[in-house]
């Protein structure tokens, strides 16, 4: 299978699994943020010039910690402390959904946005390497910052944000492979525990509008019959 039809393989996955926006070439849509304060490198990741990661994710949380795993799959593959990456729950765009069900969230931010969060990584890595005028796979990340194969200066993600902006998306990148885990694998606290426990969080069902109707599904007691619907 060739490098284009990979991907575009993956992102007709992504799409059948729940609206999952791949993301893989640099993100240009008209809410791209680039500039010295931070810069999108694509649909998921925005880099700030603070040190922190805004992470965007279309699974809402339904208490199970989807989100909190997902967290940990981003710091993995950025090579970085889950707490400088902050979460927003949200579509990444106008044309995509909001949603959680099926089982689907782990397994497909697993497969699916890991190569989203590498080629970011990648991105930074190029980015070191044309500042150190060096080849990039001398560069190693670790602990969020760029890592001189010779010298101990070393640099931060937001050292290197107009840089990073200047260059194309990397069209592959490296998974971290599972025995380097640092993060994957390992007892975490859910991000919002707290607040699930003692019920300061908002779901979906905690919503209420003015005028708003509730909806059920009826059914018919009796197999195979009928049931009448009043609406």
């Amino acid at each position: 299978m060739t490098d284009t039809s990979r991907r575009f393989f993956l992102k007709m996955i992504a799409w059948a699994g729940g609206g999952l926006v791949m993301g893989l070439e640099r993100w240009d849509g008209k809410s791209s943020i680039k500039s010295q304060t931070s810069f999108q490198a694509n649909r998921l990741l925005i880099f700030q010039a603070d040190g922190f990661i805004r992470l965007i994710t279309n699974k809402t949380e339904m208490g199970q910690g989807t989100n909190s795993t997902i967290r940990i799959l981003a710091a993995e593959e950025l090579c970085i402390s889950p707490a400088k990456i902050i979460q927003e729950i949200r579509s990444p765009d106008t044309d995509h959904f909001m949603g959680t069900g099926g089982s689907w969230g782990m397994a497909g931010y697993y497969r699916l946005a890991r190569p989203i969060f590498a080629t970011a990584r990648q991105l930074f890595i190029n980015a070191a390497a044309q500042h150190w005028k060096l080849d990039a796979h001398l560069i190693k990340v670790d602990s969020g910052r760029m890592i001189h194969p010779t010298k101990t200066e070393t640099l931060a993600y937001s050292d290197l944000l107009n840089l990073a902006a200047g260059l194309e998306a990397p069209v592959d990148a490296p998974l971290i492979p599972s025995p380097s885990f640092k993060y994957i694998g390992k007892d975490h606290p859910m991000t919002h525990l707290n607040e699930q426990v003692t019920g300061k969080i908002s779901f979906g069902i905690d919503q209420f509008q003015e005028g708003m109707l509730y909806a059920s599904i009826e059914r018919c007691p009796v197999p195979g019959g009928l049931s009448l619907i009043h609406i």
